[in-house]
């Protein structure tokens, strides 16, 4: 008995070990990914009459870093830029039914292990956010043990693929071009952040959301700015900067950011600015099933920027503070009333703080609520403080 211990004992020492360990140097270490709907010549056609296929098949791009490229740029050139030959990062596509489908099918082309523990962004093509469920598409990233929920996820104005394929200035790899471009929260609030998953939890709880959008500037370069609004788990349209910015004032997501107004004193030029603190406060009342929301917000700020020679007394200050609420008020307003009529979306969440504050009279209107949002009364009153004028005075 005592030898079958022993045996048993070194044998689990000798047979122990990691069945399923791939080396470091046969992993192929995914940065991002970028879904699209395939170009019509992907090569599927004649696959149309298998039961269940989808007759829009997917493309999926991947980007992976080539460390060696990396590490000579920067030691050669101070790790910005890509003015080397070889480029830093490459990307590689292809299509198939299904993402899982086309991640295995690149395993025949390459001599590495993908690994998508360290992925950074997941951008999606705008026409693939139209056509499919977003839930849907983003189920293979949902599934993935190796996958994490922090991934970035952004819609492209446009295809994905040209995204993900560009060569920032600045940086050796998109992904983490865009990665670190969505860290400048605490700067602008012109963009939305959102990751795998804020998508997941409320794509799966049926709601609206809004998201960022990335496209290629007229200058070629990569930019963030505006956002996406997703209802049904669908694209439906585009919010600009600025509505992007007065749709995270209602949510309370502003971390920081500017407004730009006229000068009180000479509305030739401008005065800018700059916010760093807002709170803000629904209240919601109730006449029989018809409710209505105010909207109570309060921010602080300095005086970033002035372009006149206005001296910053007392008045000039209270007249700044009323122009940058009324700003404010006026953009709130007009990106609430489009979200209401053009979009019926209540990305803002309307619905939840109902739901949650007012639960006994939610339930009565809860099954009619996408007609009662497009038309229920919301007030806006904004008041700006400016804390600080800067060194000048």
């Amino acid at each position: 008995m005592k030898k079958l211990l022993a045996l048993c004992l070194a044998l689990m020492l000798i047979l122990t070990g990691c069945w399923d360990k791939v080396e470091i140097d046969k992993r192929a270490f995914v940065l991002g990914a970028a879904a699209d709907v395939a170009p019509e010549s992907n090569g599927n056609k004649g696959m149309e009459d298998i039961e269940g296929y989808n007759a829009n098949p997917f493309m999926l791009t991947l980007e992976m870093p080539i460390f060696r490229s990396m590490v000579s740029q920067n030691s050669g050139s101070g790790g910005g830029g890509n003015s080397g030959q070889v480029k830093p990062a490459w990307t590689y596509s292809s299509t198939g039914t299904s993402f899982f489908e086309i991640e295995r099918q690149m395993a025949t082309r390459s001599d590495r292990v993908l690994f998508f523990g360290h992925q950074k962004v997941l951008l999606i093509g705008k026409e693939l956010a139209e056509r499919h469920n977003l839930l849907d598409v983003l189920d293979f990233w949902a599934r993935d043990p190796e996958s994490t929920r922090g991934i970035k996820v952004l819609i492209a104005d446009g295809s994905a693929k040209d995204i993900l394929s560009a060569q920032p200035q600045m940086a050796q790899s998109a992904s983490m071009f865009i990665a670190d471009q969505l860290q400048q929260g605490a700067k602008t609030a012109r963009f939305i952040d959102t990751d795998l998953c804020d998508f997941l939890h409320k794509l799966g709880d049926g709601s609206s959301m809004l998201t960022g959008r990335i496209s290629i500037s007229e200058d070629k370069d990569i930019k963030i700015a505006g956002s996406g609004v997703i209802k049904d788990g669908k694209l439906l349209g585009w919010l600009g900067e600025q509505e992007t910015r007065a749709a995270q004032f209602v949510m309370g997501q502003i971390k920081g950011g500017e407004v730009v107004v006229r000068d009180p004193r000479n509305r030739a030029v401008t005065m800018t600015f700059e916010m760093y603190n807002e709170h803000t406060q629904l209240k919601a009342e109730f006449e029989g099933k018809r409710p209505s929301i105010a909207i109570e917000i309060r921010t602080e700020g300095n005086i970033a920027e002035v372009n006149s020679g206005s001296t910053a007394d007392e008045a000039y200050i209270a007249a700044c503070e009323r122009a940058v609420s009324e700003e404010l008020e006026k953009e709130i307003k007009a990106t609430i009333d489009k979200l209401q009529k053009q979009y019926k979306a209540d990305v803002l969440g309307f619905g939840s703080y109902l739901e949650k504050h007012h639960n006994k009279e939610w339930k009565g209107i809860e099954k009619e609520w996408d007609d009662i949002y497009e038309s229920m009364p919301v007030s806006v009153d904004v008041d700006a403080n400016i804390r600080r004028i800067g060194m000048k005075y």
